[in-house]
């Protein structure tokens, strides 16, 4: 796993902690839309959590 795919996950599981797991789904179902590349997963994911007003560290 590369360094851009390890913060994306980060990422993921800290978004996953702030909302419902309706909206983590639709969130997923948003991301399924991108290329899916590890730089596309690290700023899809960092872009929600800001989204939702956490540090995004």
């Amino acid at each position: 796993m590369d360094e851009l795919q390890a913060r994306g996950e980060r990422f993921r599981e800290q978004v996953r902690s702030l909302v419902s797991p309706e909206e983590f789904a639709m969130m997923g179902l948003r991301f399924a839309a991108t290329p899916g590349m590890s730089e596309d997963l690290a700023d899809f994911w960092r872009q929600e959590q800001k989204r939702f007003g956490a540090d995004p560290g």
